[in-house]
């Protein structure tokens, strides 16, 4: 039997010396000098692509906290994605089986995001990728990527779940699925639909999925103060979200007025949808 002696002071010396190193990392850390890397080679790969960022720091467990990010295009620079702080740190364990897979976490508009994901080429930004990313508490009406996308401003605070598989030249041709609830909020419209010229709810809870560009709403309810609305159907995804068209039904009840109930057909864009009674 091998009697294996541990030298206390040897051991206490390299924790010491390891402390130090971590420590000289953190306080010297060139943040200023990653940012900028970041930053030119997404103009450099992409150059339609906007990324902003304040700072760069190290984070606990190893990683990086990005302050002040902003994502966008560059021809419509006020519509974009913008995060207080974002983390990002590699799983180690996907890495020691030979997969290139990070874990985000980070704080937008009020609430929080979190999830991973799984790429070949992470620092090239292109490439698919396998995504599973969860929000919660997120105020969208201070998204101006959401508001200048659909042509409005809706509001409501997110909790939801997204999967997707794709690549992200070519994000619509990409599969996926989502699972939301979006409440206290409001959806205007563009014109006076039923005496309505906006519609405001309580809780709206959505099943979709997304498969070669077509997102096929499996199941929504909208439930509000004044009506209370099933939608179903098909929506064909075009680059600008405003020109996607429609291929549903709906069904909208009024509380209060003898429970009335409307069976309808919706058509036309995103943007400009039509009606039918059915």
């Amino acid at each position: 039997m091998i009697n294996i002696k541990i030298n206390r002071p040897v051991v206490a010396y390299i924790l010491f010396g390891f402390m130090v190193f971590v420590a000289m990392l953190y306080l010297r850390f060139p943040g200023g000098a990653v940012a900028q890397y970041l930053v030119s080679s997404v103009s450099e790969r992409q150059p339609e692509r906007l990324l902003l960022i304040d700072d760069v720091k190290p984070a606990i467990p190893p990683g990086l906290s990005i302050e002040n990010v902003v994502v966008g295009l560059r021809n419509h620079p006020e519509a974009n994605i913008r995060m207080e702080r974002f983390q990002v740190r590699p799983s180690f364990w996907n890495l020691l089986k030979g997969k290139s897979s990070l874990i985000l976490g980070g704080n937008m508009y009020g609430g929080s995001l979190s999830g991973n994901v799984d790429a070949v080429r992470f620092m090239r930004f292109q490439g698919p990728i396998q995504a599973r990313l969860n929000v919660r508490d997120v105020s969208i009406q201070k998204c101006n990527f959401i508001t200048m996308r659909m042509g409005r401003q809706i509001s409501g605070k997110l909790t939801g779940l997204l999967t997707y598989r794709g690549d992200l030249d070519n994000f619509l041709s990409g599969s996926g699925s989502t699972e939301f609830i979006l409440r206290n909020g409001s959806y205007p419209f563009l014109e006076n639909i039923f005496g309505f010229n906006k519609l405001d709810f309580d809780k709206v809870e959505a099943q979709m999925d997304l498969k070669n560009g077509m997102l096929r709403i499996n199941n929504l309810k909208l439930s509000g103060p004044k009506v209370h609305l099933t939608l179903k159907g098909d929506i064909l995804l075009k680059g600008d979200i405003k020109n996607s068209q429609l291929e549903m039904t709906s069904s909208i009840e009024f509380p209060g007025q003898s429970n009335s109930k409307i069976t309808m057909a919706i058509g036309g864009t995103i943007g400009n949808p039509t009606t039918r009674m059915m």
